[in-house]
């Protein structure tokens, strides 16, 4: 029996119906419809009469959760969609029983998932007062190296405010007052900005107040290290003031870490790729037995290091075009520090060299009048053949080398101002500038 386009099916008690069959049936039904000029909303009732009528497939559980909801309030990926909330769907809300993948039952509620979008599980939140220091803790049992610090300090011109272990970690921590001559930023910092500088400087002197303490590590006599601070300092500097306050930190080893948390300013590609790459010349230096390998934290991703020294060489280096393709085929090197730090630098040579030719790619297409600030994000992407490899990479030389051939076979008058727009729809990645 039909009506209106909806037909009523009963399932025969002594012959289940099997899942091949149901599916032919369903395909010949679907047919009727088109061919009738049956609606979308006539579909879709019956998908829904299909899914909640049929037995489960073998191999899974029938999961007796009900769904109301409308599409905002849909399962995630990895539950069934409600049936009849197909594409192009009215919004009316649903009613029905769906099947499960035997081990797959959705949570309590509305049907909502408990992962987030790509299947990660959400961190658990820490429960209150379950971590940590108490506040009469963290005055207790500080540490012997502390007290040497102190009288370093002190030794220094300098005067100990206090002492105190941070309440996360437990860590010693001393607060001081420091000559503000003897304060200076870790040589593999970033640049301070003039206009943050200034910017500091206003609100210091119109509150006439400096709240923020530095962190600082000692690095010899009369000498301190600021891994975190650097702006505050100079706007302290500006300001012509005799000394600055700072949490001293006993252990050095927090300098080479602290580059990672640095939350100050926001790091642009740039000044983050040159820290790393000088953090990496640093410790080459005072470490050259240790790998590369063995700092993935203070050094983040292994494609800063090889921007930086292309950075160096070339100020004007647009590193946002190449991170998607270097994040793809770099990698840390099981390397002692120096002769890693020299592949560094010869992968940057190679990489400047391709980018040479993506110049010239960029200026011939710009002479025939196209220009867009994704440009050169364009051209490297035509170049980059990794985007499309589903397996195993090759390594960097190789794939670079690749990169070169199709670099020196472009051909810039191929594309037009409509093929760049239609590219960079989504905006030019980060770092980018403008061709």
């Amino acid at each position: 029996m039909e009506e209106g386009g909806l037909q009523s099916r009963t399932p025969t008690a002594a012959v289940p119906p099997t899942r091949s069959t149901e599916a032919a049936a369903a395909a010949q039904r679907r047919t009727s419809d088109a061919r009738s000029g049956a609606g979308a909303a006539s579909r879709r009732m019956r998908i829904s009469e299909e899914r909640t009528s049929s037995p489960a497939p073998a191999g899974s559980a029938q999961v007796g959760q009900k769904f109301q909801s409308g599409p905002s309030a849909w399962p995630q990926r990895g539950h069934s969609c409600p049936a009849g909330a197909g594409a192009g769907g009215d919004g009316a809300a649903f009613t029905g029983i769906f099947y499960a993948p035997a081990g797959m039952v959705p949570p309590e509620g509305d049907g909502m998932g408990t992962r987030k979008a790509g299947g990660r599980k959400r961190k658990p939140k820490a429960e209150p007062r379950s971590r940590g220091l108490s506040p009469g803790e963290t005055s207790k049992s500080l540490p012997a190296a502390l007290a040497s610090l102190a009288r370093d300090v002190e030794g220094d011109g300098g005067t100990v405010l206090g002492s105190y272990r941070e309440p996360l970690g437990g860590h010693a921590v001393l607060l001081a007052a420091l000559p503000l001559e003897q304060v200076g930023p870790t040589p593999f910092q970033r640049d301070a900005s003039p206009a943050h500088v200034k910017r500091l400087a206003e609100v210091m002197e119109k509150t006439e107040r400096f709240l923020d303490p530095v962190v600082a590590m000692r690095e010899g006599e009369r000498r301190y290290w600021v891994p975190n601070g650097n702006h505050r300092l100079e706007a302290l500097r500006s300001l012509g003031a005799r000394a600055v306050t700072a949490l001293v930190l006993p252990d050095r080893e927090v300098a080479f870490r602290i580059l990672a948390l640095n939350t100050e300013k926001a790091h642009a590609l740039k000044e983050k790729s040159l820290e790393v790459s000088r953090l990496e010349e640093l410790l080459a230096a005072e470490r050259p037995g240790e790998k590369e390998s063995d700092f993935t934290f203070e050094f983040e991703a292994p494609a800063l290091l090889t921007l930086g020294p292309c950075y160096a060489s070339k100020p004007r280096f647009s590193g946002g075009a190449w991170r998607a393709f270097l994040r793809r085929v770099e990698g840390f090197l099981d390397r002692p520090l120096p002769a890693a730090l020299e592949e560094r630098r010869a992968r940057s040579a190679a990489l400047l060299e391709v980018d040479a030719l993506v110049d010239r790619a960029v200026a011939a297409m710009k002479a025939r009048g196209v220009r867009s600030p994704y440009l050169r994000s364009f051209v490297v992407s035509r170049l980059d053949f990794t985007r499309f490899v589903k397996g195993e990479l090759p390594p960097f030389a190789k794939a670079l080398e690749k990169v070169r051939r199709s670099a020196e076979r472009f051909d810039p008058g191929k594309w037009t101002s409509q093929d760049v727009a239609s590219a960079g729809a989504l905006g030019p990645p980060e770092g980018a500038e403008e061709a």
